[in-house]
């Protein structure tokens, strides 16, 4: 069963929270292919009738974002038979992944909101990511198949990763943003509840105020502007940072071809 949520399809899912197809978007030329590109959550709590919807996507690459020490205490869960390859960050140097990061010291909500765009402004140029997000791209333009990408909220890691997609493909910036932003109709606040306990006895609280698990789960314009602020001043434009990973005229191209219609 899907439901639509400003013209995007969120599959229903029993545990993947956060779980979209993020196609259908308008390019320079077309649009983004549907059933090609999706994005979610962590898939450690998938249920059986989880693992047969994703068997049913029949992905071929699949984008982990999560740091090593993340993968070794919720490893994925993936359909009997997966073929898919999965990409992520062999790095043993490891460190708190932003949702977590952000919760020590001061827990308010602004304190948590500037430390959260502090991660944006360095993470299109964190080495964990570069390595990953240039792998994922040459797969992609070789690639005819699906492809998913997920960290452990679906929404910064693999909010930053899917706007550099769409910017790949054509779409414009105002249309990025507004995929960006459907993860708040994406119920992440009332179904995170064990992320959010997680996040409280982080910064040593009982409980995490209901203003800081907002700050902590939203996504905000914010946010998503400080790295794209951050690519411009140190890259000069976007489409120079997209060459820096591996994405020639020539690979950009086969990209579009692929992803697009």
């Amino acid at each position: 069963m899907m439901s639509k949520v400003q013209g995007t399809a969120f599959p229903q899912f029993e545990a993947i929270l956060n779980f979209r197809d993020f196609g259908g978007l308008p390019t320079r030329a077309g649009h983004v292919r549907r059933g090609m590109l999706f994005r979610s959550a962590a898939h450690d709590i998938s249920t059986e009738a989880d693992l047969a919807l994703i068997a049913s996507l029949n992905l071929g690459l699949v984008v982990d974002l999560r740091r090593p020490s993340e993968r070794a205490t919720a490893p994925s869960r993936w359909p009997v038979n997966f073929q898919a390859r999965v990409i992520e960050n062999a790095d043993p140097e490891d460190v708190e992944p932003p949702h977590m990061a952000a919760m020590f010291g001061d827990p308010s909500p602004e304190a948590i909101r500037q430390k959260i765009i502090a991660y944006y402004r360095g993470a299109a140029f964190d080495p964990h990511h570069l390595s990953v997000f240039r792998a994922a791209f040459e797969h992609m333009a070789a690639n005819d198949a699906p492809v998913l990408i997920h960290c452990a909220a679906g929404k910064d890691r693999t909010g930053l990763f899917a706007s550099l997609i769409l910017q790949a493909l054509g779409v414009s910036h105002e249309d990025l943003l507004a995929d960006y932003l459907l993860t708040n109709s994406a119920g992440l606040h009332d179904r995170h509840g064990p992320v959010a306990e997680t996040m409280a006895r982080a910064g040593g609280l009982d409980v995490l105020p209901a203003e800081s698990r907002q700050a902590m789960l939203a996504a905000d314009p914010a946010y998503l502007a400080a790295s794209w602020e951050s690519i411009d001043e140190r890259c000069g434009s976007i489409d120079v940072y997209l060459e820096t990973l591996g994405l020639d005229s020539a690979r950009r191209e086969r990209l579009v071809r692929l992803f697009t219609e």
